[in-house]
C-alpha cells in the first residue's frame, strides 16, 4: 500500500480527537449531564449482560483501575449497579439501574436516527472495504495493546 505514513498519521489523529470527543458532555435531560465516555460505559453494560469489571475494562479498551472509577461515579449518579453474580459468590456483575437504561435506550435511539456523518459513511461501505478496515483497525488495536505492554 502507498502513503503507509498518511495513513498511519490519519489514525492518530483521530485517536488523539476521538479521545477528546469522549470528554465531551451531553445534557440527557434538565438533570443530568454525562460525558461521551460515561454514555458509552453505560450502552457498554446495557449491550452484554453478567458484565464484570474486568471484561468492561477490556470491551471499552481501558485498565482495570480505569473502569473502577468510572463504575464509582456512575454508581454515585444512580446509574449502574453492582451485584452479585449468579454464577459465583465472590463475583459482582454490573447492571445498569433504571436511570441508567434510560441513558442506554437515549444514546441506542441517537444511533439508529443518526443518518449522517460517519454512520451514513459506515452504513454505505461496500462489504468488502468495510471488512478491511474492520482487519486494519483490529491490528492497530492489538499493536496499540502491545505497546501499552510494553
Amino acid at each position: 500500500m502507498q502513503n503507509i505514513t498518511k495513513l498511519y498519521d490519519l489514525m492518530e489523529r483521530v485517536a488523539h480527537k476521538y479521545a477528546q470527543f469522549e470528554k465531551k458532555t451531553l445534557k440527557i435531560d434538565e438533570d443530568l449531564i454525562l460525558t461521551h465516555v460515561e454514555v458509552h460505559t453505560i450502552a457498554c453494560i446495557g449491550d452484554h449482560s453478567n458484565l464484570n469489571l474486568s471484561t468492561l475494562a477490556n470491551l471499552r479498551g481501558i485498565s482495570k483501575s480505569a473502569a473502577s472509577q468510572m463504575i464509582s461515579r456512575l454508581r454515585k449518579k444512580d446509574l449502574v449497579n453492582k451485584q452479585p453474580s449468579p454464577d459465583s459468590e465472590a463475583a459482582i456483575i454490573l447492571t445498569l439501574t433504571e436511570s441508567g437504561q434510560k441513558v442506554y435506550e437515549y444514546h441506542k435511539k441517537h444511533h439508529e436516527n443518526t443518518n449522517s456523518g460517519i454512520f451514513r459513511i459506515l452504513r454505505e461501505l461496500p462489504e468488502n472495504s468495510g471488512d478491511a478496515l474492520i482487519a486494519a483497525l483490529n491490528e492497530f488495536n492489538a499493536q496499540l495493546d502491545t505497546w501499552l505492554n510494553e
